[in-house]
């Protein structure tokens, strides 16, 4: 998968982390600016990094996504683990 060598992925590690450059396009087709995200199984957070990135997403997602809708949204992340929520 790509874009697993960026500073914002090697932050730490984590057993299921997906890049936020793959989870960006996703949230940019099914959501608005200033909706709200909810991720209760954050895990690495990288939901609320791809959140963030939608207000300048990298040219790939908008490759990905035809009529994606620029602008902020914002997360709500919650994870079990304590390890996980002290991470994010």
């Amino acid at each position: 998968m790509e874009h697993k060598n960026t500073p914002i992925y090697n932050a730490h590690s984590y057993h299921t982390k997906v890049p936020p450059q793959g989870i960006a396009p996703c949230i940019l087709h099914y959501t608005d600016p200033g909706d709200l995200i909810l991720d209760p199984f954050c895990g690495s957070g990288m939901t609320g990094v791809a959140a963030l990135m939608c207000a300048h997403p990298p040219a790939e997602a908008l490759h990905l996504v035809h009529d994606a809708r620029l602008g902020p949204r914002y997360a709500i992340l919650n994870d079990l683990s304590p390890a996980a929520t002290h991470i994010t």
